[in-house]
């Protein structure tokens, strides 16, 4: 049995506001392969069947989705196809960011069974505690980065045996 009201049910049937927006947000979800939304793809396709104006449209809705997608997916080949490889900056960036993502990955590692635990002489604040008084003044920097932060105090901490103290964001104009 339906939920509907029989006024609401047939051709005529509207949606409310929420229920528009809802189905509108679900339509444009991004899927699993990483192309393009289900919303963009029919915005696509209903763009080209405006443009070219065959005949029987709803006949060719079907090959007009076919081709809009085989052209979306040429185009994100091409793109991966016109990557600098062979340029210097490209090739420094990309050493420099694995570099980067190495020393993170240093800090993420669990401590091992036998290590030793912090030494005593080694004081970092805790900036998990304080960056939600930072949240409350509006200087934030994010869950993660505050995280990443907290780790890098403590592995200097560690290193040098001396007392770290964290200053803050410094923007240079």
């Amino acid at each position: 049995k339906s939920n509907l009201v029989p006024s609401q049910q047939g051709p005529g049937f509207l949606m409310s506001k929420s229920n528009e927006e809802d189905a509108q947000n679900f339509l444009k979800l991004g899927n699993a392969s990483g192309g393009d939304s289900l919303y963009a793809h029919l915005s696509k396709v209903i763009l080209k069947v405006i443009t070219e104006r065959p005949v029987d449209a709803n006949a060719s809705f079907e090959e007009f989705s076919v081709a809009v997608r085989t052209e979306s997916q040429k185009q994100e080949e091409e793109k991966v196809k016109k990557l600098p490889e062979g340029d210097e900056n490209y090739s420094a960036s990309t050493e420099h960011q694995l570099a980067w993502a190495e020393k993170q990955t240093e800090l993420m590692k669990p401590p091992a069974a036998d290590a030793e635990p912090d030494p005593p002489e080694a004081v970092f604040p805790n900036l998990m505690n304080e960056a939600v008084t930072f949240e409350w003044a509006g200087i934030s920097f994010g869950a993660e980065t505050t995280y990443m932060l907290y780790l890098s105090l403590k592995s200097l901490a560690k290193m040098a045996d001396t007392k770290v103290r964290f200053w803050g964001n410094i923007l240079a104009m």
